[in-house]
């Protein structure tokens, strides 16, 4: 939807990061935060959501831009897939009957879409 209506990727995420923050600020006590914060930890808080969050949410809009729209579905759609194995492999995430099943109907979709 957002490559579609030409809105501009990086704009999206700064709204979504925005709006998400704004969320999460209605379950923060605030009087608590104020007093007792540490700026290390603050200042690290803020690095690792950089990494972990905004850069890699600008980087794939990016990228997204400059591949066919078949490639993007394709790699959005393995996207799962493959979150599920790095959990299963480095997290140690246990390997339940749900995860299967739904690695099977998402590659089954992907067979379907790809056989026209």
């Amino acid at each position: 939807m957002v490559l579609n209506r030409r809105y501009f990727p990086y704009l999206c995420t700064f709204y979504s990061s925005l709006f998400c923050s704004l969320g999460a600020a209605l379950f923060t006590d605030f009087q608590h935060f104020v007093t007792g914060i540490d700026w290390k930890s603050l200042i690290f808080f803020c690095l690792i959501s950089l990494i972990s969050g905004l850069i890699p949410t600008v980087l794939y809009a990016y990228g997204m831009q400059h591949i066919e729209t078949g490639d993007a579905s394709l790699l959005s759609t393995t996207e799962l897939i493959t979150g599920s194995i790095v959990s299963m492999t480095f997290l140690g995430e246990p390997l339940s009957c749900i995860v299967i099943v739904g690695i099977i109907i998402i590659i089954l979709g992907m067979l379907v879409m790809n056989c026209k």
